[in-house]
């Protein structure tokens, strides 16, 4: 089972992460810059080990 994260929930972790727990000088569009960049970065390297990791293949015979 996938765990869902909202933009929300990975802006409270980076923040924590900074140690900072009230915006007092990254602002929410800078950390998700940031996160964005992240999420390609981390898709290209996945990407780099196995083509087609995010390719979901499907047959008639499959659950919903």
């Amino acid at each position: 089972m996938a765990h869902h994260k909202t933009l929300a929930n990975l802006r409270t972790y980076v923040r924590a992460y900074l140690d900072e727990l009230t915006a007092s000088f990254w602002t929410a569009a800078v950390i998700d810059q940031y996160i964005n960049e992240a999420i390609s970065r981390v898709t290209m390297e996945v990407r780099k080990l196995k083509d087609d990791f995010f390719t979901v293949s499907r047959v008639s015979t499959d659950g919903s």
